[in-house]
């Protein structure tokens, strides 16, 4: 599941944004949220149990990749990659005005020698 709008909450409570109803999830038992600049934080329930990479955390730094265990649950944390715009339009139009403006150049250096 995607994640598109932060806090991210997680648990059984019909507010999370993604419903578990495993044995040992909580009502409200994590949330990820979105800080500048530290990234994605994990926040654990103050009474849940969840671990990142196999660590066990109340508050954590996620990077793409890890593993959050929350009872017998286990979530892979990833980044999709960026989608990039096709530049090459504008570098073709660039490349265009520096001949323009060369050609330019030259045949004002030939007016004035001439």
């Amino acid at each position: 599941m995607a994640a598109c709008r932060f806090p991210f909450r997680i648990g059984r409570s019909a507010e999370a944004d993604l419903r578990l109803q495993d044995e040992g999830i909580f009502e409200r038992h994590l949330e990820v949220r979105l800080e500048a600049p530290q990234g994605f934080i994990l926040s654990v329930h103050p009474d849940a149990y969840a671990a990142v990479n196999g660590q066990t955390a109340q508050k954590a730094a996620l990077r793409s990749g890890d593993v959050i265990s929350a009872g017998s649950v286990k979530l892979a944390f990833s980044l999709s990659p960026a989608p990039q715009r096709s530049l090459r339009i504008r570098e073709m139009l660039v490349w265009a005005g520096i001949a323009l403006v060369s050609v330019c150049q030259i045949v004002l250096i030939y007016l004035l020698i001439g």
